[in-house]
């Protein structure tokens, strides 16, 4: 496998997540080093992938159960969402980080993410395109969360008073610059595409801000008590 050192990145964690270390499979990683990853290090604690990969036809999804001592995943955009909460829920009993920036979380989406990992207490959708009706499940169906970030995405607005009652009980709730224009307010069948047209800056999420993003959240929280 040559390819592993262009594919696999290792990052140190500090001792405070629990964490020995954690990989980042790159953007162009192929399903045969995903399966080489998932064989030869079972024990990863924090892991990225890319969308593209799961939504592989010749991705085996079914090996993330591996990952047993799993806590953070990060994707993106996946369509494959439900079946890998499902796998995660089954083998991943210490899981509560989610990481979907720049993804696309709707209703099935957040319904996913309720039905299967109600409990997790890091979410992180930032940049994401979020519709109000996602939101409010999320909100809703997962009250262990301390740290929701959803600043710049796209489908609710950030003063919105509904979005800030039902978000009360999160610690640290961020959604700062986060809109829905008031032209579309108003139409009843208007859709949110994927890779649809946004009306912010693209907001861009890297491996290292979301890893520190969590890192802060935990400290803050830590601070508090």
């Amino acid at each position: 496998m040559d390819c592993l050192v262009k594919v696999l990145e290792k990052v140190g964690m500090e001792s405070a997540f629990g964490c020995s270390f954690c990989v980042q499979l790159a953007k162009c990683c192929t399903v045969e080093a995903f399966e080489f990853a998932a064989n030869v290090c079972p024990g990863l604690v924090t892991l990225s992938l890319p969308g593209d990969l799961l939504d592989s036809k010749h991705a085996n999804l079914e090996l993330i159960g591996k990952w047993k001592t799993l806590e953070v995943l990060s994707l993106g955009s996946c369509l494959n969402l439900a079946k890998i909460l499902a796998i995660i829920q089954t083998h991943c009993k210490n899981f509560y980080g989610l990481d979907l920036s720049r993804g696309c979380v709707h209703g099935r989406e957040a319904l996913s993410i309720v039905k299967s990992v109600p409990n997790i207490k890091y979410l992180n959708l930032k940049g994401a395109k979020v519709n109000q009706d996602g939101l409010v499940t999320l909100l809703c169906g997962c009250k262990d969360l301390v740290m929701l970030g959803a600043r710049g995405c796209f489908g609710f607005n950030e003063n919105d008073d509904e979005t800030s009652k039902l978000a009360s009980h999160i610690s640290k709730f961020m959604c700062k610059g986060s809109e829905f224009p008031e032209f579309i307010c108003g139409m009843d069948n208007f859709v949110l595409l994927v890779d649809g047209y946004s009306f912010h800056l693209h907001v861009e999420e890297t491996w290292d801000e979301m890893l520190n993003d969590l890192r802060d959240a935990f400290n803050d929280l830590g601070d508090e008590k």
